[in-house]
């Protein structure tokens, strides 16, 4: 069984990289993945700590957005097509890639105060575990072991929501990272636009 160990906001980066990624570098707690004849695509989101991968692969390429608190070491083939971090209090951070003629990529991230963001994260921790089950989702939700004094929403947590939505073209991600040992949570929003 591994220790929770509390980490901060402060060293959590973004990364979107291509090509193939060493996942033996990361302690992988969540795993879930799906296949759509639409796009042709393959998605899998991955909790690693209290940080995230979601991986898509779109006709012959291969793209990884991580948030870490760690840095990511890359094969030789892979390559950073965006990065940013660490993440500033107050902060949103907006990037836009276009990734192929075919593929453009938006990410924006923000840091909120627990106390004014404890309904938010209930509300969407409830909305992904609604929609685990369904098709086209990918939905994780893990909570880390913490001292049993910190009473829930004040515990680690980490919750991941993709979603496919063919009428739109898009792939929809939202995570959301809880930090209580300093009162915060990063929330994280990603749209994959398939043209």
């Amino acid at each position: 069984m591994l220790n929770y160990i509390d980490q901060s906001m402060r060293f959590i980066r973004h990364y979107l990289i291509e090509g193939p990624l060493d996942m033996e570098q990361f302690t992988v707690f969540q795993e879930h993945s799906m296949r759509t004849r639409q796009h042709h695509l393959e998605l899998t989101g991955r909790i690693i700590g209290e940080s995230n991968i979601f991986s898509f692969k779109i006709g012959g390429f291969v793209f990884h957005e991580i948030l870490a608190c760690t840095d990511v070491n890359l094969k030789s083939l892979a390559q950073i097509r965006a990065s940013y971090g660490p993440l500033n209090e107050g902060v949103v951070q907006d990037i836009s890639v276009r990734l192929s003629a075919e593929v453009n990529y938006r990410f924006g991230a923000q840091v909120l105060e627990l106390a004014g963001a404890r309904k938010w994260l209930a509300a969407f921790e409830d909305r992904a575990l609604s929609f685990a089950s369904q098709d086209k989702t990918i939905a994780l939700v893990h909570t880390f072991s913490y001292d049993k004094e910190q009473q829930p929403p004040d515990v680690p947590k980490t919750i991941v929501l993709g979603q496919y939505l063919p009428a739109f073209h898009e792939i929809r991600i939202t995570t959301a990272h809880s930090y209580p040992n300093e009162q915060k949570v990063v929330r994280s929003d990603s749209v994959i636009q398939l043209l």
